[in-house]
């Protein structure tokens, strides 16, 4: 692994993201031990671990480990960022004792369109390019907008 050695780290480089993906799955994995198991743990678990295969789909991007391809890795990346949203919104409207249940299913809904969109249609997610410093994927254009709003709105 070349990355290893050079002197500095770069943001998102691939040792980054290697470290961060096992620093994420140690702390899901510390978090379900320390804490009694409830929706909120459960839900931290799942953003964390969310988070960390993103990471770990991203150093494969770069890496091309485990004999799958870039984009087979770069779908899971997506899929796996686009749960990111209403695990976050369930995560707050739990920890507010706020019962919002179709705002949260709405959001559930959607990433469950957004996931099976980049994760089986084909110009869902076209191509990847990992440039040392941090990968860029690029999807169907089409879809950006929408996805933008999801994500970000």
């Amino acid at each position: 692994m070349k990355y290893f050695k050079a002197n500095t780290l770069s943001c998102f480089s691939p040792p980054v993201m290697i470290a961060t993906f096992v620093i994420e799955i140690a702390l899901a994995l510390y978090v379900s031990w320390r804490y009694k198991f409830d929706e909120v743990t459960r839900l931290t678990v799942a953003i964390l671990f969310c988070l960390a295969l993103f990471q770990l789909a991203e150093w494969n991007v770069c890496e091309g480990a485990f004999g799958i391809d870039s984009l087979s890795w770069s779908r899971l990346g997506y899929v796996a960022i686009t749960m990111l949203p209403p695990l976050g919104f369930h995560l707050a409207t739990k920890l507010a004792g706020d019962r919002r249940t179709a705002m949260v299913a709405t959001g559930y809904l959607a990433a469950a369109g957004f996931a099976t969109f980049f994760a089986f249609t084909g110009h869902g997610l076209v191509s990847q390019m990992c440039l040392g410093n941090y990968v860029i994927f690029k999807t169907a254009p089409a879809v950006i907008p929408l996805y933008a709003a999801y994500y970000y709105g």
